[in-house]
């Protein structure tokens, strides 16, 4: 969404999940650009706390439609993730916070 509430579905923000072992699993977060717009000023970072990025952080994520970028692997831990980009003159962001745990359900 822009800062008008403009939505833009050409790029997204994806959690990836896997088994490592009985009780735990690992993550990680996908960048990925799904279609072409224009887009510049590209910043996507991924960190354990606001604002971070010592999970990565990127100035692109490559050609749609299937450019992508991924974190650095986590295992259950905070995490802060956000894209950011222009396109068409506004400004879009898609971001996600919390805790992903890291044991099976």
């Amino acid at each position: 969404m822009d800062e008008n509430g403009q939505q833009d579905d050409a790029a997204e923000l994806v959690i990836w999940g896997r088994s490592a072992g009985p009780s735990l699993g690992q993550f990680i977060v996908q960048f990925r650009n799904l279609r072409p717009n224009g887009k510049y000023a590209v910043l996507g970072q991924v960190g354990t706390t606001p604002n971070g990025s010592d999970l990565g952080q990127t100035g692109t994520i490559g050609s749609a439609p299937g450019g992508a970028w991924c974190s650095e692997t986590f295992t259950g831990t905070n995490i802060w993730a956000a894209l950011v980009y222009r396109a068409g003159g506004h400004q879009y962001v898609q971001a996600a916070q919390g805790y992903v745990e890291g044991r099976k359900q």
